[in-house]
């Protein structure tokens, strides 16, 4: 068995390739047997009458894998697959154009049927196959049950999620490659990667990718690589065949160490139509080897080429931006003086600044000279000698006036009073007495006014303008009729009698010289106050 390295470069590859194909050697020929010798096509002639009427119709009861359709361009529409009992036996069939015409269903990978036909030899590629005639759908295969249970529970524990993606480098420095050392898929991606992209670096984790312990090497060498520090990205290849060629990669241990992965991965398992469980869980799917290579390195040529674009345009740039420079250069050049122009141009402002300076001096000298004028006015008007005569002289305007109007005050105090000490004289009950009436009171005092308050017999005091007389009322008279002068409203039995008083007019007497009567004090202020 042969050993092969644990990691190889790109031409460690080459020279191993070409050992291998040297350690290779022809078979010895055989002597041909002195008996009868048959042709091939005697032995799959007799084989087939064999079957054919010895063994007759058969009925195969399996699980359908690597099922493929011939060219469309063809045609005929025959199915080729291959009926297998687990990991037992396997049996090669062949579903024609009108049997598969018949048929009710689609097949699918996986499928558990039970196929009726006849065994026949292929004579083209001396291989048993059976060739179906009818076929019954009976299940699905255990393979495919527990691919679908794996891939519920993964997808379940979100092993499948977009988010947990890692992003595939752009321009990978060294790529790890997890295949078979001699199988048809490295010589693929090296092919690819040769004539795309040769600087890229290589570094091959070779591992069993079919068979029993294949899904444990693989693990092992994505995790060898994932301890490299100088590899950006792995690619997880192998070449196409049944699922149960590609069963390694439908393993949960091998699900899981693509998912704790610290690298990126990119599978290019089988064909186009083959999917596996490493597929779901790998950042991204290549559909086959050749695909990842290609989706993993951009062509140097490409790259080449945008480069050179790049370059064109930034020369380009550049150049622009040179030019651009250049003119803003020279109209710069045109508008710059000469010296002379300069200072002479320096020396105009130089003169003109002068004569504003003189000017602003002027001009300020001017506004100082009667800010001094103003202060100088300011200062004469509030001189203290000034400022005394000027307050004697309101002092003295303000004595006369105080004495003006203190005597119209007084003046007009003592004609009010003249004229109250009249009122009061003319409205004096002494008064009234002097024309002849006299005020009637009860024993209490009270005066009585109306004649109905009085009794027969009873004392009243009279009061005249002279003394005092006691009377008895002897008789009380009814109400006179009412007189001229009285109004209609007081024609009422029940009304008391009233007494009429004759209105005189007032005489206009002399005012009053009360000075005398009622001394009042008069203010004389002393001069000089």
């Amino acid at each position: 068995m042969t050993r092969y390295p644990s990691f190889a470069t790109f031409e460690e590859l080459e020279s191993f390739f070409g050992e291998e194909a040297a350690q290779v050697a022809e078979p010895a020929q055989s002597e041909p047997p002195k008996a009868y010798v048959y042709s091939v096509s005697e032995i799959v002639e007799a084989l087939n009458t064999i079957f054919r009427h010895r063994i007759g119709v058969v009925f195969v009861r399996g699980e359908i894998s690597g099922l493929s359709r011939s060219s469309p361009r063809g045609g005929n529409g025959h199915r080729y697959f291959r009926i297998k009992e687990g990991t037992r036996a396997v049996l090669d069939a062949a579903l024609f154009a009108p049997a598969a015409a018949r048929l009710p269903f689609v097949l699918e990978e996986g499928m558990e049927v039970q196929c009726q036909g006849r065994l026949a030899v292929y004579g083209q590629q001396g291989r048993l196959q059976l060739v179906v005639d009818r076929m019954e759908r009976v299940g699905v295969g255990a393979l495919m049950i527990a691919f679908q249970r794996l891939k519920e529970l993964l997808d379940a524990e979100g092993l499948f999620d977009p988010y947990r993606k890692k992003p595939i480098p752009t321009y990978p420095r060294c790529i790890g490659l997890v295949t078979s050392p001699v199988g048809a898929a490295l010589r693929d991606l090296l092919q690819v990667f040769r004539r795309r992209s040769p600087s890229v670096s290589l570094l091959l984790a070779p591992c069993q990718v079919q068979g029993r312990g294949a899904a444990a090497e693989i693990v092992r060498a994505i995790q060898a690589l994932n301890e490299q520090t100088d590899v950006d990205l792995i690619i997880l290849g192998r070449g196409g065949g049944s699922i149960e060629d590609l069963w390694a990669f439908n393993e949960e241990a091998v699900a899981r160490a693509i998912s704790a992965s610290r690298l990126p991965i990119l599978t290019g398992i089988g064909h186009e139509t083959d999917y596996t469980i490493a597929d779901f869980v790998a950042d991204k799917r290549a559909p086959t080897p050749s695909a990842a290579a290609e989706m993993a390195t951009p062509a140097d040529q490409a790259l080449l080429d945008v480069l050179e674009e790049r370059r064109y345009r930034m020369l380009q740039a550049i150049s622009a931006q040179i030019g651009r420079a250049r003119l803003r250069l020279e109209r710069l050049a045109r508008r710059l003086p000469s010296p002379e122009q300069q200072a002479h141009r320096l020396h105009l402002r130089f003169a003109d600044a002068q004569q504003r300076i003189e000017r602003a001096l002027l001009v300020q000298i001017a506004h100082y000279k009667r800010r001094l004028a103003a202060l100088r006015t300011r200062l004469e008007a509030q001189d203290p000698g000034l400022a005394l005569q000027q307050q004697q002289q309101t002092l003295r305007l303000f004595e006369q006036r105080l004495r003006h109007a203190m005597q119209r005050a007084l003046d007009q105090q003592r004609h009010r009073l003249g004229l109250f000490a009249q009122r009061l004289h003319d409205l004096s009950p002494l008064q009234i007495l002097e024309r002849g009436y006299a005020l009637v009171s009860d024993a209490q005092g009270h005066l009585v006014r109306y004649a109905h308050d009085l009794q027969e017999g009873q004392q009243i005091t009279i009061r005249l303008q002279q003394g005092q007389a006691i009377a008895q009322i002897v008789s009380i008279l009814p109400e006179p009729p009412p007189s001229p002068l009285s109004t209609s409203s007081d024609t009422s039995p029940s009304a008391p009698p009233m007494t009429h008083t004759a209105v005189v007019p007032r005489k206009r007497h002399a005012r009053p010289n009360t000075s005398s009567q009622l001394p009042l004090p008069i203010f004389s202020p002393k001069k000089g106050q």
